[in-house]
């Protein structure tokens, strides 16, 4: 069930943890290796990933900050 919370979120194009884990989980069998960052409630970050090799986490935390910076040339304008 969806709250009234998350489904303005959704409808305002925003991505909650909760609609972006829910995609994760629907589409499981499709992922081999998983890798997180978060922020919790109370300033706290941490991260982790799946069985993996020390670098290919590391790597994949690369191309995913090189992603974030691609997409935020996306937002300026021309």
């Amino acid at each position: 069930m969806i709250s009234l919370d998350e489904f303005r979120k959704n409808k305002e194009g925003r991505i909650t943890p909760r609609a972006l884990i829910e995609h994760l989980l629907a589409n499981i069998d499709q992922v081999d290796t998983v890798g997180y960052v978060i922020k919790k409630k109370d300033g706290i970050i941490d991260a982790g990933w799946s069985e993996t090799t020390h670098l290919e986490a590391l790597g994949l935390y690369e191309l995913g900050k090189n992603r974030i910076i691609f997409d935020m040339g996306e937002d300026e304008p021309i």
